[in-house]
């Protein structure tokens, strides 16, 4: 559903966002805190700075800031810079499946989640811990109505 891509771009976001306030984030120090190879790293870097997440500031002292305040930048802005939509897919002339309307269905769900959380969320641990809860309870429940609410945040996977 998000591809792994999706989730390293928001994971690279919540580190800038927690290392930002003594200046810009270096490359470097991003790779080493999140685990990502410069390569990987620099690719996403540069979606998200054509997509507007992010600007570099050049030379000594130099890297990496958001755009935005952190309660200003959902995670659907930083995941719509990576993952193609239905939407766009149709514009492009992809003919539709008899699964469509599902699938507009489901796509919608996750937009609309993915909109209602912004960068600050996410980093407040309370937010967190409510969603995990969440996420445990569908697992032992199986409620689908909540399912694709409790399941689509995953906790980074490097210590906030």
């Amino acid at each position: 559903m998000i591809s792994n891509k999706t989730i390293s771009a928001i994971e690279v976001c919540l580190g800038i966002a927690q290392m930002q306030a003594s200046g810009p984030v270096t490359g470097t120090a991003l790779s080493q805190r999140l685990h990502l190879s410069i390569s990987h790293l620099e690719n996403i870097l540069k979606q998200l700075k054509q997509g507007r997440i992010i600007a570099s500031v050049r030379g000594p002292g130099g890297g990496y800031t958001l755009t935005q305040a952190l309660d200003h930048t959902t995670l659907w802005d930083i995941a719509a810079v990576f993952e193609k939509t239905l939407q766009n897919t149709e514009k492009m002339g992809v003919p539709s499946s008899l699964a469509a309307p599902y699938e507009w269905a489901l796509e919608g769900v996750v937009v609309a989640y993915l909109q209602g959380i912004v960068l600050s969320d996410v980093l407040n641990e309370s937010f967190m811990e409510t969603a995990h809860d969440r996420r445990q309870q569908v697992l032992r429940h199986g409620d689908l109505h909540h399912r694709s609410r409790g399941t689509m945040l995953v906790r980074p996977s490097v210590g906030w």
